[in-house]
């Protein structure tokens, strides 16, 4: 493949870039070691039960959080944790809001990253600490502590990494990243947003990651990349940049469900409009019968509850700002076809056409 002297100087330039910011970042990990060996101690001193982790990765504003919600309602019992990295101590974000931790693409982990610590902590955990510390209040007499699901929304490129160290069963949820980011600025705010994927940006830059996923779409999608990482600072092009790093992870996590037999990929969409879809992933929920998997209780999500702020209108960002947010998208490669904020509307018409859809989906 060729490139352009414009793309050969922008290659260089990140991959120098990255480089410097890459060497920075180890320096900081190495800190970080140091500090979460001397309050938990080292990962091979742990007891690891890796069979354990249920594993789901999906950004803010996903609904990977709500997902999971209600799977622990199907899996009575079952300890649950939500985005631990956010409670890690000693504290993973500093005062200002800026990552501590290099959450680059990592093919794979080498023992020594905080993230690992953390997840080898969760797998570790005796039945006392799993009852005290999940998100999900649990008693020891109705507990399943056989399998914890933990939902992730930070350090997304680290999927491919946490896959191969633990081998567990992976849903990564794909999202229109225009309305997760819009989602995400309605539930969390715009100052615990400023920073969100900032870094990740960066990474999903780096020709390592164009290499290995973006393929025919590489041109296009640098193409925009540049373009936006050469706005002018802003609320606009932090979005724009935000945006654009979910639809790169998108394309992951699309990806890495291809590439690992217990990892699946699954549309919000999808699930919204066909909620027993979740059985197909064999995943959770269902246990298999003659070859076939059967639920093990009807999976009635409450759809209500998430496709009421998809209505089609942007809340958060402006008219504006989502035509060329798509615009973006669709010239690097990475368009929705059926964009997500019209997801609210589908359903209702789903409903009109079939009235006991909204009892099957559990909607009052």
């Amino acid at each position: 493949m060729s490139f352009s002297d414009t793309d050969t100087h922008f290659s260089a330039s990140t991959g120098l870039r990255s480089a410097l910011e890459k060497t920075s970042r180890f320096v900081k990990m190495g800190a970080w070691q140091m500090r979460m060996q001397s309050r938990y101690g080292k990962v091979e001193h742990l007891k690891y039960k890796k069979n354990r982790l249920r594993l789901m990765l999906g950004p803010h504003g996903s609904g990977a959080a709500w997902l999971a919600s209600n799977l622990i309602r199907v899996e009575r019992g079952m300890p649950f944790f939500n985005t631990p990295l956010s409670r890690l101590e000693p504290h993973m974000i500093e005062a200002d809001g800026r990552w501590n931790l290099p959450f680059d693409y990592m093919k794979e982990t080498f023992g020594k990253h905080p993230a690992e610590h953390l997840f080898a902590q969760l797998v570790s955990l005796d039945e006392n600490d799993l009852l005290r510390q999940s998100s999900n209040r649990l008693s020891l007499r109705n507990a399943n502590l056989d399998q914890i699901l933990v939902h992730e929304a930070q350090g997304l490129l680290m999927a491919e990494a946490l896959i191969r160290t633990y081998n567990c069963p992976t849903l990564l949820v794909v999202t229109d990243p225009v309305y997760a980011i819009d989602k995400a600025l309605v539930d969390i705010g715009p100052e615990r947003m400023a920073n969100y994927l900032q870094q990740e940006f960066r990474s999903v830059g780096d020709p390592a990651f164009l290499l290995r996923f973006m393929g025919s779409k590489t041109r296009g999608f640098r193409k925009v990349y540049q373009r936006i990482r050469d706005m002018p600072d802003g609320n606009e092009a932090h979005s724009y940049r935000q945006i654009l790093s979910l639809a790169a992870i998108n394309r992951m996590f699309t990806k890495l469900a291809g590439l690992y037999a217990k990892v699946e990929s699954l549309t919000l969409r999808d699930l919204i409009l066909t909620p027993n879809k979740i059985y197909q992933l064999g995943l959770i929920g269902a246990q298999p019968v003659q070859g076939v998997l059967v639920p093990k209780v009807d999976f009635r999500p409450d759809i209500s509850s998430i496709t009421a702020s998809m209505t089609g209108r942007p809340q958060r960002l402006s008219p504006e700002q989502t035509r060329q947010a798509y615009q973006f998208l669709a010239e690097a490669g990475l368009a929705e076809q059926r964009p997500m904020l019209n997801i609210g509307e589908q359903f209702s018409q789903q409903q009109e056409a079939n009235p006991r859809l909204a009892s099957k989906a559990g909607v009052a």
